[in-house]
């Protein structure tokens, strides 16, 4: 949760460089002009920045394991007027470690169906479910 909770406070004070530098390495793959993802990024959270978007953290609903391997699936409620859909957004962040719980990443809202949590955490298989509802409807966003 202290990885999360950076995180979301960077992402709340318009710090992209350390928001991304907390993102997941999957998410960091799909920037295939150097660059030019981490920009759109960082246009994203100013303008949530810019109209006050809110998150609100539930306590993690699940602690997955596999060997070296751990998913820890975090609710979220996000407050919202920035991009023109629901004012309360149910969102799921998956939080992963790949090396025992030495490092973490964060794997965004955007970014939070089956396909990504299988590709950070291959053992996922659909326990606990994920929100419906998710900032990934954004059509202007590359994936």
């Amino acid at each position: 949760m202290p990885v999360l909770r950076m995180y979301v406070a960077a992402v709340a004070a318009n710090d992209c460089d350390f928001a991304w530098r907390l993102t997941s390495d999957a998410v960091k793959r799909r920037d295939k002009i150097p660059g030019e993802f981490r920009d759109l990024v960082c246009r994203v959270l100013a303008k949530m920045h810019e109209t006050r978007v809110a998150e609100e953290l539930s306590a993690p609903i699940a602690h997955l394991r596999d060997g070296k391997r751990h998913a820890v699936f975090v609710p979220s409620k996000r407050l919202s007027q920035a991009f023109n859909f629901a004012p309360v957004t149910d969102v799921m962040y998956i939080v992963y470690s790949e090396d025992d719980g030495a490092t973490w990443q964060v794997l965004d809202l955007g970014c939070v169906d089956e396909r990504w949590v299988r590709e950070v955490f291959p053992a996922y298989r659909g326990e606990p479910p994920l929100a419906i509802d998710r900032a990934r409807s954004l059509e202007f966003l590359p994936w």
